[in-house]
């Protein structure tokens, strides 16, 4: 359905606090390419990475305006709220929830080529899952990244970037 199913998440009703992991296998940064393999491997790279950060950019923004509308509701008088067609709709899409995203990005390995989007053997899969288990030790190690937000934005993301010596 999509590679950044995060958006269900900020779609879904009722609307709640959610702490949300989103795991990503692509990351914006990373070495200048030195060879048209490495081009077509930072291409997938961008692409997919640019499409993650453009639907928490946009949940960030949206959860702001419904924010914001639920902040000048508040300050209306109940009757005026109750009676008013434009209230009640706008009652409809306010939220104040907050939304707590851990964002972990996999830095690929040096002998990673433009085929990651659809390597997907058995000795690929366990690396990753050793590279997810350590990056999701060293988020738990930061508890206070586990806290929902308690400023007026009430959206927080923490994107966890790991260096590859790191690893």
């Amino acid at each position: 359905m999509s590679n950044t199913p995060l958006y269900e998440i900020a779609q879904a009703t009722p609307r709640r606090d959610p702490l949300a992991f989103q795991v990503d296998l692509w990351s914006v940064r990373g070495p200048v390419p030195d060879s048209i393999v490495d081009v077509m491997g930072r291409m997938k790279d961008v692409q997919y990475s640019s499409r993650t950060r453009l639907v928490t950019d946009q949940m960030q923004r949206a959860q702001r305006a419904r924010n914001v509308m639920q902040h000048v509701l508040d300050l209306l008088p109940e009757e005026i709220r109750k009676n008013d067609e434009w209230c009640r709709r706008a009652e409809e899409l306010a939220c104040s929830k907050r939304y707590n995203i851990i964002h972990l990005i996999y830095r690929h390995k040096e002998y990673e080529g433009h085929f990651k989007d659809y390597q997907f053997g058995f000795s690929t899969m366990r690396e990753h899952w050793q590279s997810g288990l350590r990056d999701i030790r060293r988020t738990l190690a930061h508890r206070d990244w586990l806290e929902m937000p308690s400023d007026e934005s009430r959206f927080v993301t923490h994107d966890i970037h790991l260096h590859r010596d790191e690893r």
